[in-house]
């Protein structure tokens, strides 16, 4: 099942909006996608879903010599780092979330 919930992001900066005032998106997630949800002191709702994506960067790092332990230079190396998918419900949506999931299991 797809639950819509309205995100807030900053708008472009136009004529019509020079300041980039924020703009209220609908999005969606699947709710079979949920690991857990987890409920903040402001009345929002983080929620995590089961997927997630792999970045990876290139980066300097020091080259030390294992005999000496000086730097002798610099390593060019690639990390890859694993980041989680979560979403940040508004205290309006957090409600229905919840609501909508009580009646769900009653």
């Amino acid at each position: 099942m797809q639950f819509f919930f309205d995100r807030h992001i900053l708008g472009d900066v136009t004529e019509e909006n020079p300041t980039g005032t924020p703009v209220v998106v609908q999005d969606s997630f699947n709710t079979d996608c949920v690991i857990m949800t987890v409920g903040l002191p402001n009345g929002k709702r983080q929620v995590y879903l089961n997927d997630g994506h792999v970045e990876s960067r290139y980066d300097f790092y020091p080259n030390v010599d294992k005999r000496t332990g000086k730097t002798v230079g610099k390593e060019y190396r690639k990390e890859a780092s694993w980041y989680q998918y979560n979403i940040i419900l508004e205290k309006e949506d957090s409600d229905r979330y919840v609501e909508l999931f009580n009646k769900l299991s009653t």
